[in-house]
Order: C-alpha cells, then sequence, then structure tokens
C-alpha cells in the first residue's frame, strides 16, 4: 500500500486550482473532492504497519499557514494522470 503524510487544503486555494484546472486544453479532467499538500512520501508500506502510523500520526496538530504557489509540472509527460502544483517561497 502507497502512503502519504498530507493536510488538507483550505476552501480558497482549493476553489483557486479547480478554476486552474479548467483552462487546461485537451483535458478530461476529474477534479478531486478535496486537494491536499503532500508533506512526506512514505512509499509502499505493509498493511500492518498503517494502524500504528495512522495513531502516530492522529496525535499531531497543525495550525493554518501560508505558502506560495512556486511551480506546476506533472508525474508522466507520455499519459498526464496527475497535475501538481510546488509550495515554496517564491510565488508562482
Amino acid at each position: 500500500m502507497r502512503l502519504f503524510i498530507s493536510c488538507p487544503l483550505g476552501d480558497k486555494l482549493t476553489s483557486y486550482l479547480t478554476s486552474l484546472s479548467a483552462k487546461l486544453p485537451h483535458a478530461s479532467l476529474t477534479i478531486p473532492k478535496a486537494y491536499d499538500l503532500t508533506i512526506k512520501f512514505l512509499g509502499e508500506t505493509l498493511p500492518e504497519r498503517v494502524e500504528p502510523i495512522q495513531k502516530i500520526l492522529s496525535s499531531i496538530t497543525i495550525e493554518p499557514f501560508e505558502a506560495q504557489l512556486t511551480s506546476l509540472g506533472v508525474f508522466s509527460e507520455h499519459h498526464i494522470r496527475v497535475v501538481w502544483v510546488g509550495v515554496g517561497p517564491e510565488p508562482l
């Protein structure tokens, strides 16, 4: 099972990303119900490790923070399935 650590994005940013995705030419899009910020990709993880990881992560709280959209890319140029947006100190 592939695991990620992520946090949800606010409504304002989610609306903005949805409006951007509508501008992609010749794309058949599946708009996610929620966007998230991937903090860490854990990779392939054994099923028996999932519950302990969830337990540890459930005790963590994250205060709201601001970040700038910095870059745009895709995970595969041959058959694009995922478009990502980077965050950092310099705006897009």
